[in-house]
């Protein structure tokens, strides 16, 4: 990317306005081996609940994590769709992954390598903080009283199970893991979801930001190119807001348009969906592609659901933090944190499945035994790798 300003190559460049990001996609010797995604505004994974089904068991929504396990309870038990039949998922999380988004909620913010940062600030392995295991506990209360369904480790969600001919099928979900509603529940449903960002033990309320404003590896010039700088210089054209509109929305007039309102929609009609316009806008492939994210653009989208889930991923972001910087790491510490990654996380999945599940009692002695399996797989020097990257 050449600077506009000092019309130097981005690795070179003084003048950013985002040092940064130049700090994040550099290599150790400040080479750039390959290009990124600028997304300032790339939506969160959130918690959402049903507020609809609040207002009608007359609950408020929760603020601390024992309110939330007061209003799941409620959902569990007080027919809030209104079908006479006890079918209400209040928790509908499947699996550890989801399950773990509550982290925040007992004051931990934990990466997808179980390292997370302690009072201090200093990088640790999650599961030895102390609130660690509180979030277990609870996970086995939930579990216990039904909150969690039995099938949160064996089966898909409540509402991915529904049959999409029935379209009159009551709805189950009180409480999901996603970055939009509309992944889990019909779309007419979706206005009724707020998300759930709940102040930990200490009052704050916290967030985990997945994917930062800056996603790498997403372009990159091998030696069999012909023209390394004129390869380049086409995907520079990226990092410029037009032309990423061009990319992301096709061109204005024929594939999308203006409201007066200043708000811009796709124009669909008989044999031109949006999957005839994705494949007329060439640069869109549904993986991250290189430039800066459209986000004035996008944003002004003329649609309900995405503002509801614009305007909350703004709340989350107010509040979020990563735990450490991508790809900071050397190529063979980055290997050796991926395998290390490999062997503890299967460890630390395991262990809380059986723990919620109560396959294994959470009592001092099996706890301290699962830790120490895996500070033996290598827990420690996992943090450690990063912690001297900094």
């Amino acid at each position: 990317m050449v600077c506009k300003d000092c019309n130097n190559f981005f690795a070179s460049c003084e003048c950013l306005e985002h040092p940064e990001w130049k700090d994040i996609i550099a290599l150790e010797d400040g080479r750039i081996a390959s290009l990124p995604l600028i997304n300032e505004k790339e939506r969160q994974v959130l918690v959402w609940i049903n507020k609809a089904w609040l207002d009608v068991l007359d609950a408020q929504m929760p603020a601390t994590i024992d309110e939330l396990t007061a209003v799941l309870e409620k959902i569990k038990n007080g027919d809030p769709n209104k079908n006479g039949k006890a079918d209400e998922v209040a928790a509908d999380l499947v699996g550890v992954y989801e399950l773990r988004w509550l982290l925040p909620y007992f004051g931990i913010i934990a990466d997808d390598y179980n390292l997370a940062r302690d009072e201090k600030g200093e990088l640790v392995f999650a599961p030895e903080l102390p609130a660690y295991r509180d979030f277990i506990a609870k996970m086995h209360e939930w579990y216990e009283m039904g909150v969690l369904p039995k099938e949160a480790f064996t089966a898909a969600h409540g509402a991915a199970m529904l049959s999409e001919e029935d379209e009159k099928a009551p709805l189950t979900t009180g409480m999901l893991v996603s970055v939009t509603p509309y992944t889990h529940v019909p779309v007419d449903h979706v206005a009724e979801y707020a998300p759930v960002l709940l102040a930990g033990p200490d009052g704050t309320v916290r967030w985990r930001d997945l994917l930062g404003e800056v996603w790498t590896g997403c372009f990159a010039v091998t030696s069999a190119c012909a023209d390394p700088a004129q390869a380049l210089a086409w995907v520079d054209a990226l990092y410029d807001e037009e032309n990423m509109v061009l990319g992301y929305a096709g061109v204005e007039g024929e594939d999308y348009t203006f409201n007066e309102d200043g708000e811009w929609a796709f124009i669909l009609n008989v044999g031109r969906d949006i999957s005839v316009i994705r494949s007329n806008v060439l640069m869109y492939t549904g993986a991250a592609m290189p430039g800066k994210y459209p986000a004035d653009f996008v944003m002004k989208v003329d649609s309900d659901i995405d503002q509801l889930v614009f305007a909350a991923s703004e709340q989350a972001r107010a509040v979020s933090q990563q735990v450490t910087q991508p790809y900071c790491l050397t190529r063979e510490n980055q290997q050796k944190a991926n395998a290390l990654a490999q062997k503890i996380g299967l460890l630390v999945d395991t262990g809380i499945a059986r723990f919620v599940t109560g396959e294994m009692e959470l009592d001092d002695g099996n706890y301290s035994e699962w830790l120490a399996q895996m500070q033996a797989a290598g827990s420690a020097e996992l943090a450690a790798l990063f912690a001297q990257a900094e």
